[in-house]
């Protein structure tokens, strides 16, 4: 119903504030978190919701709850810090190891891919991941 609809959107928006204030504290590079990626800075990092599936009130809970993915997309070119050239799979790859931190130590969620997708422009390099969990529909934490 729109009640569901309206918790879990609240519950992506939740978990993306999370994530953006998550990349920035820890990331040693300055990383763009996006809902979709439309801009044309890198790295960046885009979190979308992929899967909401209500399966509520089964025989063996006594509540209803949603099945949740989520898939987060990296995008890196070469980078240069300190006057270090960085390639942009290491810059990906950094970023890939952020996210796991947050997605599966910080909320608990299981990864279920991680691997790099093609992309039109060559000089991008792109890991795709993707993490499921279950959401309590009554509670709005992931469990």
């Amino acid at each position: 119903g729109g009640i569901e609809i309206m918790m879990n959107l609240a519950v992506y928006e939740t978990l993306f504030q999370l994530f953006k204030q998550y990349v920035n504290a820890h990331s040693e590079i300055p990383i763009k978190v996006l809902k979709k990626p439309n801009t044309q800075d890198f790295p960046k990092v885009v979190l979308t919701e992929i899967t909401n599936i209500a399966a509520s009130n089964s025989r063996y809970l006594m509540e209803s709850y949603s099945v949740v993915g989520y898939e987060i997309d990296i995008y890196a070119k070469d980078l240069v810090v300190d006057g270090v050239s960085n390639d942009s799979m290491e810059v990906a790859r950094y970023i890939e190891s952020l996210v796991a931190d947050f997605m599966e130590h910080e909320i608990g969620l299981k990864r279920v891919m991680a691997q790099p997708s093609p992309n039109i422009d060559d000089t991008i390099y792109r890991i795709t991941m993707r993490y499921n969990g279950n959401i309590s529909d009554y509670r709005g934490h992931f469990f």
